[in-house]
Order: C-alpha cells, then sequence, then structure tokens
C-alpha cells in the first residue's frame, strides 16, 4: 500500500514515471480542479437567473478584490449589476462613480473638484438605478500593499470596461495568455495613483493591470468562466479550450510548485501548477494516499514489475 503524507517523497516518485504518463496525470488533476471551483461559480449562476454576463462580473470583481475583500466585490458587483457598467460604459466618470460611489469608497477620498464630480453623478446614477451604497467599512483597507488596493482595483475596472466592455463572448474568444492580456489592458489616470499615495506609503504603484495579475486572472477567471461554460452547455470543444489555454499561461509560483520542482521540474505551465496544487491539497494535506492517482499509477507499474520477475 502506498502512503505518504509527505509531498517531497511524492515529488521524488513523480519524476520516475514516463512524460506520457506524467502529462496525463497533470492533465487529469487540473481537469478535475477546475470541476471543484466550478462549483461555486455555478451556485452563482443559479442566483443571477442563468445571467452568464452578471455571473461573470461577479466571478471578475470577486478575484480583483483579491482574499481580503471577496466578499465586499461580490456585494458591489450585485449592487451595480453588469448590465448597468456596461449602459454607462461611454462615460469613463460615469463608471468610476458608479463603482466608487455603490462602494462606499467615495465618501473616504479627499473632496476635490473631481470627487465632487463623482458624487454629483453618482447621486443621479443611483436615483436613474436604485442603487443603495455599501458601508465603507465592509471593505479592508488598512494593511493593504498598494497594487491590491481595492481603489486601485475598482480604477482598472472602471477603466478595462470604458476601453471595452468585457463580455462572456470576449472570454470565450481567448486562446492564447496574449487574448487575456488585452481583456485587462487599461490605464488608469494619474489621479487615482497620486490618490493611493495617500492611502498607502512606500510602494510602487502601477496605472495598469501587470502581467502577474493578467495571469492570475487568466487562471482562475477566464479559463474557469470558458471551461464552467463548456461544461454547463455540454460543449468538450470549450472544456478542451480552458486545458488549452492553461498550458499557455506560465506556472504559477507558490509554496507547492517550490516544493514539487525542487524534486522534480514538472512545473513550467499553469495547467501544471494548478494539477500540483489539486493533488497536493486534496490529496497529500488531506491523506488521500489510497484515492492519489499519482500513488495508483506506481501501484500499477509495482504490480506489473512483479508480475514480470
Amino acid at each position: 500500500m502506498f502512503e505518504s503524507n509527505d509531498m517531497s517523497r511524492c515529488a521524488e516518485l513523480i519524476a520516475t514515471i514516463g512524460d506520457l504518463e506524467r502529462c496525463q496525470l497533470m492533465t487529469d488533476l487540473a481537469y478535475e480542479r477546475m470541476e471543484r471551483k466550478q462549483v461555486e461559480l455555478l451556485d452563482i449562476l443559479n442566483r443571477t437567473n442563468n445571467d452568464w454576463n452578471q455571473t461573470m462580473f461577479v466571478m471578475l470583481l470577486r478575484y480583483m478584490g483579491g482574499q481580503h475583500n471577496k466578499a465586499a466585490s461580490e456585494v458591489l458587483a450585485h449592487r451595480v449589476g453588469y448590465n448597468t457598467v456596461v449602459r454607462e460604459s461611454g462615460s469613463l466618470a460615469n463608471i468610476e462613480a458608479l463603482l466608487f460611489g455603490a462602494s462606499g469608497l467615495l465618501e473616504l477620498l479627499n473632496e476635490d473638484s473631481y470627487t465632487a464630480h463623482l458624487s454629483e453623478e453618482f447621486r443621479h446614477l443611483a436615483a436613474k438605478y436604485s442603487i443603495e451604497p455599501m458601508d465603507a467599512a465592509m471593505w479592508r483597507l488598512k494593511g493593504m500593499y498598494a497594487n491590491s488596493h481595492p481603489i486601485l482595483r475598482l480604477a482598472q475596472l472602471a477603466a478595462c470596461f470604458h476601453r471595452h466592455s468585457i463580455t462572456m463572448n470576449s472570454l470565450l474568444e481567448c486562446r492564447k495568455r496574449r487574448d487575456i492580456s488585452k481583456l485587462f489592458n487599461a490605464t488608469i489616470s494619474d489621479y487615482w495613483v497620486d490618490t493611493l499615495h495617500r492611502f498607502t506609503s512606500g510602494s510602487f504603484i502601477s496605472n495598469r493591470i501587470g502581467s502577474f495579475t493578467s495571469d492570475i486572472l487568466g487562471i482562475n477567471f477566464v479559463v474557469q468562466m470558458i471551461f464552467a461554460y463548456g461544461h454547463y452547455t455540454h460543449s468538450e470543444l470549450l472544456t478542451q479550450r480552458a486545458l488549452e489555454l492553461l498550458e499557455n499561461i506560465p506556472s504559477e509560483n507558490n509554496r507547492y510548485t517550490t516544493i514539487w520542482n525542487y524534486h522534480a521540474q514538472i512545473s513550467k505551465s499553469a495547467l501544471e501548477s494548478q494539477a500540483i496544487i489539486q493533488l497536493s491539497r486534496q490529496y497529500c494535506e488531506c491523506s488521500r494516499c489510497d484515492e492519489c492517482p499519482l500513488a495508483k499509477i506506481l501501484s500499477y507499474r509495482s504490480k506489473v514489475r512483479q508480475t514480470q520477475e
């Protein structure tokens, strides 16, 4: 019986299997991880009455919000709504007024001519669309890195939707990493960079979504939306496209990939890093050695060798 809670030992063993077996193992694990992650997405879809664009909008804000502001970002996505943002996307100031006003964060900004303009626009838009602003206390602001601060993320989202509306169709058309980058290729004004300096200190603040964040959104948002839509519509073409897109994105660098790559350089693409996360979290850390797909491969090979002897 193969038993091991030591990921280092497992990493040593995975290096002993052939390239073809390893490729299939990584693909199966990545697919398994996407199936597990889509449960939450499909729950949101159900709550939006099967509105894929609104579900997409909720998921986008959740991932842009990051771990600490995921819940607040989801509330904002429902308060404003995808259709409202698209209707007002011709005016950058209107989108900023919607996002900052509805989030409650507009009230925290220093009053100047621009924030006064945004406040006036939001009062008009809130009445037009029946939007009740959030309590700013719902957001975590203290101790946040500048480049993951809610104010910066909302300004970036506004710039993206003003430049070109992000739709389910635009996600489904993504084939390569560069296609994902184009979705989020928008620059915010120096006004928001200067504003962030008043909330944070000692950090470089980017006025655009960088390649690291774009890749993370590609892995956790774009690929997952394509996979879930393919699964929902029974389109093998789309689920396969999601896997191929993962292969086109560089590997993540985290504590799991560090352990596995130290013993066997196996994580070169996001498909492989997602597979390693799935293997580590769902099998190694849960002591599910008997169910582990790697253990099954090794056990089968051991039986074959014994038969041959």
